[in-house]
């Protein structure tokens, strides 16, 4: 299968997220680094470059540049440097009307947002990652959702201690965490660091927009750390609590939804299992070597059933998709739509403004 060809800009050997990126891609061997500007400075892009193999020539100290000349010599674009960077590289990319591959959050705000929703042809060539829709599990609970009946609530958490231990740790260079995720937005950064992830979950699963919100945001000194957020999509209850300052988790990502048949757990730490519990207070455990609907299929087993695949796997599951879409011109139905992206930008900024209210606000489509 002929692969395709990636013009890569961000995801320097000093960023943890281009090293996962770079992985994904290449596992299924349906990608290739075909060219990039990978960082502003100039000794971690070159040796980023030698890294992946690429000759001098195509490695480019300036993105813009790097798209001009290259336009003809790719066939996908893909963005995953810092979040305020995107927009901007976005709009300039789209004027080469070739697809684009790019990191959440897509948009810092709604104006952002609106902008990009009235490009023309924006949501035909624009394919946000969100990764975690991924794992074979998830998707096997989004197939199964009537074996629960109708779902009454849903509980999603992903704490995490990265904030809670800055003031413990002495060098912040062996922390290693982004100067970035602390500039003030107005989105908080951690909605749009992790926030958005679990909101494109929730979409995943119901297949449901949301209708009202109301959002508790927890400042630690200077940074907003700690939220919660009660939303209602439709006749469903949906709680969110997300943090980072929670000492004892590292990406405690859960997900328990409640249906007057049953219920269903799951649990990255232990993302192989998806625990089901019926009326009648039974309990099973469902993983990829049942005769699942979704996560035995033959695509999410590159190994044998027993060895648990985890978060690059389901990187690499989101990437294949990418690619059949690409290749067909048809959006793959795991793929997530630009519109699907933008809208988790106006829940959290939404949802933030009822904070500052102190009320319940309604979702307004933009």
């Amino acid at each position: 299968m002929k692969k395709i060809r990636l013009c890569c800009i961000g995801g320097g050997v000093n960023s943890s997220v281009g090293k996962v990126h770079f992985s994904a891609t290449s596992m299924d061997n349906l990608f290739e680094i075909n060219c990039g500007s990978f960082s502003r400075n100039y000794s971690i892009n070159k040796k980023t470059g030698k890294l992946l193999n690429l000759n001098k020539s195509k490695i480019y100290n300036d993105w813009k540049i790097l798209l001009r000349k290259e336009k003809n010599n790719i066939d996908a674009i893909l963005i995953i440097t810092p979040n305020e960077s995107h927009y901007k590289i976005l709009m300039e990319s789209l004027k080469y009307e070739i697809p684009i591959i790019c990191e959440k959050p897509i948009a810092m705000n709604n104006v952002e947002a609106k902008n990009l929703s009235k490009i023309k042809n924006a949501h035909k060539y624009i394919f946000p990652i969100f990764n975690y829709t991924g794992y074979p599990i998830l998707r096997e609970i989004s197939a199964n959702l009537k074996k629960i009946g109708k779902i009454n609530n849903i509980n999603i958490q992903m704490p995490q201690q990265s904030y809670a231990l800055i003031n413990k740790i002495k060098n912040l260079k062996k922390f290693s965490l982004q100067k970035w995720k602390f500039n003030k937005t107005k989105i908080p950064m951690i909605c749009l660091d992790l926030g958005v992830h679990m909101e494109n979950l929730i979409n995943f699963i119901l297949k449901k927009k949301p209708s009202y919100v109301f959002g508790n945001f927890n400042k630690n000194k200077f940074i907003y750390s700690d939220i919660k957020i009660f939303s209602k999509y439709g006749n469903t209850d949906v709680f969110y609590w997300f943090s980072k300052k929670s000492l004892g988790h590292e990406n405690s990502l859960k997900i328990n939804i409640f249906g007057e048949k049953g219920s269903f757990t799951w649990k990255q730490n232990d993302c192989e299992k998806l625990l089901f519990t019926d009326n009648y207070g039974k309990k099973t455990i469902i993983n990829r070597g049942m005769n699942c609907k979704e996560a035995s299929k033959i695509r999410y087993n590159r190994f044998k059933i027993g060895h648990p695949i985890g978060f690059i796997e389901a990187f690499a599951n989101y990437y294949q998709d990418i690619y059949y879409s690409i290749k067909s011109k048809k959006r793959n139905k795991f793929v997530i739509k630009l519109s699907d992206a933008l809208d988790g930008i106006n829940f959290f900024e939404t949802a933030f403004n009822s904070h500052k209210r102190k009320a319940w606000l309604k979702i307004k489509k933009f």
